[in-house]
């Protein structure tokens, strides 16, 4: 696809997707805009007459970031344009922003320029307008285009949870591994106290018990 002079007035946010569907992978989009090389003083002087809105345009950053197309390719051409009494008229009124003016407003536009002319052209010769031809180009389907991301899963706490896995495990296993110490046996009685036993109580308590003898 081609687009010459016009690029600039594209709603790029929807030309761009469209153009990309509508080319089959690996075709390409190429941009072509003449600028007057306004770097010599006349040709500058006659833009601020017929206006200079096309100027320096170019892709832009919605095509150089677009996920659509590849890395833009550039090239510039230098020629000129030999333009005449009548034929700067006809330049002038192709201007959009001269077009759209009212008629009066135009004849006046058009005296302006002429006037411009008769100083700095050379009669029947004419004047060589100097442009520069700025092409562009970017290949569809090169780069592809980038999903969403998924949103981030909040980060958990992996090391207070694993301390705290930990600690109930040990007193799980604590638990189970040790007794109470709250009841605890003494002498031939399950007594439930506080602390561990006190062993002369114990040897006390045992020393009164009633002897049996075995029956024979």
């Amino acid at each position: 696809m081609i687009a010459a002079q016009c690029y600039h007035w594209f709603d790029h946010d929807r030309a761009l997707p469209e153009i990309a569907r509508v080319l089959k992978r690996g075709g390409s989009l190429s941009l072509v805009w003449n600028t007057r090389d306004e770097r010599i003083p006349w040709v500058k002087r006659l833009g601020r007459l017929i206006g200079n809105q096309d100027q320096g345009a170019g892709p832009g950053e919605a095509l150089e970031s677009s996920p659509y197309f590849g890395p833009v390719e550039q090239e510039t051409f230098k020629h000129w344009q030999t333009v005449n009494r009548e034929s700067i008229q006809d330049l002038v009124l192709s201007r959009s922003n001269v077009a759209v003016l009212p008629a009066e407003a135009r004849e006046a536009k058009l005296r302006e320029v002429l006037a411009f002319y008769d100083d700095f052209g050379r009669g029947m010769d004419g004047m060589q307008l100097p442009y520069v031809t700025q092409c562009f180009r970017a290949v569809v389907g090169i780069k592809p285009q980038p999903r969403p991301a998924a949103p981030a899963a909040p980060a958990a706490d992996t090391a207070g949870s694993s301390s705290a896995a930990a600690a109930g495990t040990a007193a799980e296993g604590g638990r189970r591994g040790r007794a109470d110490p709250a009841r605890r046996p003494r002498g031939d009685r399950l007594v439930v106290g506080r602390g561990p036993p006190d062993r002369r109580r114990l040897r006390d308590a045992a020393h009164r018990l009633p002897l049996t003898r075995p029956a024979r």
